[in-house]
């Protein structure tokens, strides 16, 4: 049964039961903007996957769903498993807006971030 921490106070499990560590926590949540990838293998990941969303056409991802709305889709949409637009609409667009949100958070701290943003309209 998972255990629900806040800081080293312990709360309850799912049936509402106190919940006692019996391991002293030495870890502490951290929010992500307290995390940068700066090298490795982890950091070159992180640039592959901006670099591959951000190669990604807009109106190529929207396609499925124009045509789900009744629209003429603007672009031939993504085939194989895109062609029924939950990969875009689950992954690639949750990526996009988290890669957007690590590049607003580097502009506002003076960082570099991994990523350039484009506006699309």
């Amino acid at each position: 049964m998972a255990a629900l921490f806040v800081g080293t106070t312990c709360v309850t499990n799912a049936f509402g039961e106190p919940i006692t560590p019996t391991v002293p926590l030495v870890a502490r949540p951290l929010p992500l903007s307290a995390v940068r990838l700066t090298g490795g293998p982890l950091k070159r990941a992180q640039d592959l996957d901006a670099e591959y969303l951000l190669a990604l056409e807009p109106d190529r991802m929207l396609a499925y769903y124009r045509s789900l709305a009744g629209l003429e889709p603007k672009a031939k949409g993504y085939g194989g498993w895109d062609a029924d637009g939950r990969p875009t609409g689950y992954l690639d667009l949750l990526e996009l807006t988290l890669a957007y949100v690590e590049a607003l958070e580097a502009d506002r701290s003076g960082s570099s971030g991994t990523t350039d943003t484009t506006a699309v309209d």
